[in-house]
């Protein structure tokens, strides 16, 4: 079997990792794979460090530009000639409509939404373009992944021509062996991690206005490590300098996958507050390694949380919400241990890179036949 992929960007985020999983198990399974973006990030280096080609797109952008589009267009569309595949898989939202344009009557097209641009919380601008956008490009499309349940009954209710269209497969990660969560000791910092590009929907800054609200004696008793880079990192700046002196923050910009592991490890809670979502690769990961998980209910995320694993918080009220919960980690930690437990067996149960990429593939199987 022969697959292009296309996505927007190479930098780390979770379509790409989502990405780099199909890529891992495609090789096994012997498929001939071709990666097409734009950048020298993450990705290519991943595509490359498994001797998958890789083609860089430099039309590639989240952009209005309609000349950059039309040369995004024609530069795919003479490559799949050329390429002959039997899917066209595209993830993120430019790529995925640019894709499947340039691929029509082609090969099969196989089009996964990480998170819809018409979900509620986006601005009202961007999701009228986006609603008319995907209405226009789904009666060319064979099939559509979403990450989330959430996401497939939007994607019902907005997109018109998606009849026998949807497939749900959640996103999977590889699970890490030989976890054990640790509670914080007694005068130990309590480590919460936050994860994901500084920019929205992500919301980290009120993880530390949430800190402020404690007694100002209780700051000290917490270290913020946040891992990401983007524009917004100055809103967390301006609050430390304004208000939160007292409060140890650590800015870890862009990291290693392997340092990530680490953290994950030794962290005792992973907060993600943010205005929407798909289905976060950054949650389940943190469950997988026991990690107390604390997160906005937007979008797909109450499909990984709820039942005793992990906290949901409801939009716009994350910061009492937060306020509340690592008050009562200050009192007794010891409740974070059944968050814990149960956390793993849920994504050791229902959310494996495995299960995801045998769904994935079986999609393709059916195009194909």
């Amino acid at each position: 079997m022969k697959i292009i992929y296309l996505i927007t960007k190479t930098e780390v985020g979770g379509a790409q990792v989502h990405l780099a999983y199909l890529l891992k198990e495609g090789k096994s399974r012997g498929f001939d794979m071709v990666v097409i973006s734009r950048g020298n990030g993450w990705l290519k280096d991943k595509t490359e460090s498994l001797g998958i080609r890789f083609i860089e797109n430099p039309f590639f952008a989240n952009s209005w530009n309609p000349v950059r589009h039309l040369l995004s267009v024609l530069f795919l569309r003479k490559i799949i000639k050329k390429e002959k595949p039997d899917i066209v898989h595209a993830h993120s939202g430019a790529a995925g409509f640019i894709g499947r344009i340039a691929s029509f009557c082609l090969a099969k097209k196989v089009f996964t939404a990480h998170g819809w641009s018409f979900t509620k919380g986006t601005p009202l601008f961007r999701r009228v373009i986006a609603i008319l956008a995907e209405n226009i490009i789904t009666p060319f499309t064979d099939k559509i992944i979403t990450v989330s349940r959430n996401d497939y009954n939007l994607a019902k209710k907005k997109l018109i021509f998606s009849k026998n269209k949807l497939e749900v497969v959640w996103n999977g990660i590889d699970i890490p062996e030989n976890v054990i969560y640790f509670l914080p000791k007694i005068n130990e910092k309590i480590k919460i991690l936050f994860i994901g590009r500084l920019v929205p929907p992500k919301e980290p800054v009120k993880i530390l206005q949430a800190i402020s609200q404690l007694r100002k004696e209780d700051w000290n008793r917490f270290e913020v490590s946040i891992i990401g880079t983007g524009k917004e990192r100055v809103l967390i700046e301006d609050f430390l300098n304004k208000n939160g002196g007292g409060i140890e923050v650590k800015m870890l910009g862009d990291v290693p996958n392997e340092r990530v592991g680490e953290l994950y490890r030794s962290s005792h809670i992973f907060a993600l507050p943010t205005r929407w979502e798909g289905f976060p690769m950054t949650i389940i990961e943190a469950m997988s390694y026991g990690l107390p998980v604390i997160a906005s209910d937007v979008g797909g995320i109450k499909e990984a949380i709820g039942d005793g694993a992990g906290v949901l918080m409801k939009k716009g009220e994350e910061v009492s919400i937060m306020q509340n919960f690592f008050g009562k980690v200050i009192e007794n930690p010891n409740f974070l241990l059944q968050i814990s437990e149960k956390e793993k067996e849920r994504v050791s149960k229902e959310f494996s890179s495995e299960v995801m990429c045998e769904k994935v593939f079986a999609v393709y199987d059916e195009l194909i036949k």
